[in-house]
C-alpha cells in the first residue's frame, strides 16, 4: 500500500445504505449478511456476568452503560457532490462517490460528545414543533457527535442527518431524534469528524449533559487503576487489553460487542504527518462505521476513536486526527 505502514484497508468501510425508511430493511441486511451475528449483546440485555473473565468490575460495566446512552444512530439523507472519488493515495473508491449530489439513505452510527447551550440565537432548531412556533424564543441546545468521516462527509450532508438516541430497538418506541446543522472539524485521511446538530429538548440536553460528567469519571477513574499497575504479569494491560465498541449494526438496535485489541498501528494522516489506528475483532457489520471504539485504559481527554471498517480478517478504528 505505499506509504501507507498499516492495516487500514480502504474501501472496506460499514455504512449500510438503505432503500427506504421501511425497518423490515434491518431485518433484510441481517438475513444478507455473512458475518456472525452471536457476539452481540442488546445493550438492554447486557449484565456484568457477560464481561470478559478479568473486567468484571463495576466501574467498566458503568462506562459501557453510558457509551451506549451517548451512542446514537445516524441517517444521512444526502451525498454531497464534494465527495472524494479516491481515498488519499490510493485508487480505491471513497464510499458514496457514485451517489455525488443525490439523495441517499445512509446509516451510520456515532457517540455524543458534548452538549451546549446556544447564545444569542445563533442557532434554530429544524424540528417540525420549532418550525411551528415562535423559534425565536425557544432555547436550544449544540449537541456534538463524534462519527467517521465516510459516514458525515461535510456541512451539506450534515444539514440532511437525522439522529437517534435511544434507538434499542427497530420499533422506534423511546427514541430521541435531533438534526445536524453542520460539522465543526472533519478530517477525512484520518477518517473522524464531529458532526454539529441541534435539539431544543431541555430534559435531554440536562441528561447528556450529566451521562457525559459520569463517563468522564469513569474513564478517569479506569486509566488511573490502568496506569498504577505496573505488574508485568497483569494480561489486562500487557496482552488482553479489551476494546468496547457499541454500534448500530444493520441500522438496527442498539449492541455492545468487544474483544482484546490486536495493536495499534500508525497511519500517514499528511506528507508529516501521522495518527494512529486501532486493530481489534469486536464484532461489527455494516451500519457499525462512526462507532465510538473504547480501549480499556484509554485516555479520552486526548484521544478519540470511532469505527471505519473492516477487511475480513480485522477490524480497524478511524485514526486519532485531533484539529
Amino acid at each position: 500500500m505505499g506509504l501507507f505502514q498499516t492495516k487500514f484497508d480502504y474501501g472496506t468501510h460499514e455504512t449500510a445504505v438503505f432503500k427506504s425508511d421501511d425497518v423490515a430493511e434491518v431485518e433484510n441486511q441481517k438475513r444478507e449478511c455473512q458475518k456472525d451475528h452471536t457476539k452481540y449483546i442488546p445493550v438492554n440485555e447486557l449484565l456484568l456476568e457477560k464481561l470478559p473473565a478479568g473486567y468484571r468490575e463495576q466501574n467498566l460495566f458503568d462506562l459501557i452503560q453510558c457509551m451506549a446512552e451517548l451512542t446514537v444512530r445516524i441517517t444521512v439523507k444526502f451525498c454531497s457532490a464534494k465527495r472524494r472519488k479516491y481515498w488519499m493515495g490510493t485508487e480505491a473508491e471513497y464510499p458514496g462517490y457514485k451517489d455525488r449530489g443525490k439523495e441517499s439513505r445512509l446509516i451510520g452510527s456515532g457517540q455524543i460528545c458534548d452538549v451546549l447551550k446556544v447564545e444569542n440565537g445563533e442557532m434554530k432548531c429544524p424540528c417540525d414543533h420549532c418550525k411551528g412556533a415562535n423559534s425565536e424564543k425557544r432555547d436550544v441546545w449544540n449537541i456534538h457527535v463524534f462519527t467517521a468521516t465516510h459516514v458525515v462527509y461535510d456541512s451539506d450532508e450534515a444539514e440532511k442527518s437525522e439522529i437517534k438516541l435511544f434507538y434499542e430497538g427497530n420499533d422506534g418506541r423511546g427514541n430521541k431524534t435531533f438534526y445536524g446543522v453542520g460539522t465543526i472539524w472533519s478530517n477525512a485521511n484520518g477518517d473522524l469528524c464531529v458532526l454539529s446538530c441541534v435539539t431544543c429538548d431541555q430534559n435531554l440536553a440536562a441528561s447528556l449533559l450529566l451521562t457525559i460528567k459520569q463517563i468522564n469519571i469513569l474513564w478517569k477513574s479506569i486509566r488511573e487503576n490502568y496506569q498504577n499497575d505496573k505488574k508485568e504479569s497483569n494480561q489486562r494491560k500487557y496482552k488482553d487489553r479489551i476494546v468496547v465498541i457499541v454500534s448500530h449494526p444493520h441500522g438496527g438496535g442498539k449492541c455492545v460487542s468487544f474483544d482484546n485489541l490486536d495493536g495499534r498501528v500508525w497511519k500517514w494522516i499528511y506528507i508529516d504527518n501521522r495518527g494512529w489506528h486501532l486493530n481489534y475483532k469486536a464484532s461489527t457489520c455494516t451500519g457499525s462505521s462512526g462507532a465510538p471504539v473504547y480501549l480499556y485504559g484509554m485516555d479520552w481527554d486526548k484521544t478519540a476513536y470511532a469505527h471505519s471498517g473492516c477487511n475480513g480478517d480485522c477490524n480497524y478504528s478511524t485514526t486519532w486526527c485531533p484539529k
